[in-house]
């Protein structure tokens, strides 16, 4: 919750889902990272003439904590290519990879773009 509320803006819904275990992390360092993935869902919108609307949503999936930032409207092929084409991706992933984390792939969720965050929460 401490990392993922203050993303709350005018057109970003934040929602962690109740019973979300906390993440020991450099939380400033980390909303860095999600918001570069929020602005990036923004900028697709954006750039289709749509207007930005951003979920980011966090909570416990398979044994695992993820992240999830969810918008953009900017159809199927607006994620292809992401993960490595440019200086964004690569900030965000290097960000996750010194709290033990994941970042996967983007992918087309609808017409949507979806970005996550993987944490694994096993001992």
């Amino acid at each position: 919750e401490d990392v993922v509320d203050p993303l709350t803006a005018p057109g970003v819904v934040v929602a962690v889902h109740p019973g979300t275990p906390p993440l020991l992390a450099d939380a400033p360092l980390l909303r860095f990272a999600i918001a570069t993935l929020v602005h990036r869902c923004e900028a697709t919108a954006l750039d289709a003439g749509r207007s930005p609307r951003v979920m980011v949503w966090a909570g416990l999936e398979k044994g695992a904590l993820r992240i999830r930032i969810t918008g953009g409207e900017g159809g199927p092929a607006a994620g292809a290519g992401l993960a490595h084409a440019d200086a964004e991706p690569s900030a965000v992933s290097a960000i996750v990879a010194l709290h033990d984390g994941m970042f996967l792939p983007p992918v087309a969720e609808g017409p949507d773009l979806q970005f996550t965050i993987q944490f694994d929460r096993r001992a």
